[in-house]
């Protein structure tokens, strides 16, 4: 079964944490804010932990990352080295 994980939790991150919801596919959210990503966690039936918790310990199959790209930087290193490809459809800065 394919497990997807979700960072970023604010307006594009609802459209596809509903849509990956919908596909059974989603395996667990992470935000910034720890209070948003509780919250989408409970929506949408998954769970909430940070960022590196997510991609060390939830044998991910893949990454959506819904965060401007001025945050990106932000994230945490082994982010680029879990054997995900970033792909990103943010234009915005």
């Amino acid at each position: 079964m394919t497990r997807i994980g979700l960072i970023g939790c604010g307006m594009w991150g609802r459209n596809l944490a509903r849509n990956l919801a919908a596909l059974g596919v989603l395996a667990g959210v992470a935000d910034r804010y720890p209070d948003r990503a509780g919250d989408f966690a409970g929506e949408f039936g998954t769970s909430h932990v940070p960022v590196d918790e997510l991609l060390a310990g939830h044998d991910l199959d893949g990454v959506v990352i819904a965060a401007r790209h001025r945050h990106m930087p932000n994230l945490p290193a082994g982010h680029w080295n879990a054997g995900f490809m970033p792909m990103s459809r943010n234009r915005s800065p």
